[in-house]
């Protein structure tokens, strides 16, 4: 029993910090820049964020469909000029954010109203 409570006591540091660190995954370009524009536009970037999202994190419809998003990604499409980061690997942390937030926001029980 006992490192049943130690574990649950790492899942739920690791869910902090996972949501936490959630809105700050979504703008790793704006990390970069370090107060300067960035070099390339960040439409492509941002679209399924920006299609689906509303800066609330834990909205479970918002970040399902997100999810649907990331789904269909190609890991194999265009990028854009002096890209280093792999497609997939980026969807796949991200989609883990992502469903983190999903499960906080239904332990949560963070509804929809609307957006």
């Amino acid at each position: 029993m006992r490192s049943a409570l130690g574990l649950s006591h790492w899942c739920s540091l690791l869910l902090l910090l996972s949501l936490v660190t959630a809105p700050r995954g979504l703008e790793v370009g704006d990390l970069f820049s370090q107060g300067k524009p960035p070099a390339v536009k960040q439409d492509c970037s941002r679209t399924c964020e920006s299609k689906f999202c509303t800066d609330d994190y834990l909205n479970t419809r918002c970040n399902e469909n997100l999810l649907g998003c990331l789904d269909g990604v190609n890991p194999a499409g265009p990028t854009f000029p002096g890209n280093k980061c792999s497609v997939g690997e980026t969807a796949f942390v991200i989609k883990g954010v992502i469903e983190a937030a999903v499960l906080a926001g239904k332990i949560l029980h963070k509804r929809d109203i609307g957006q």
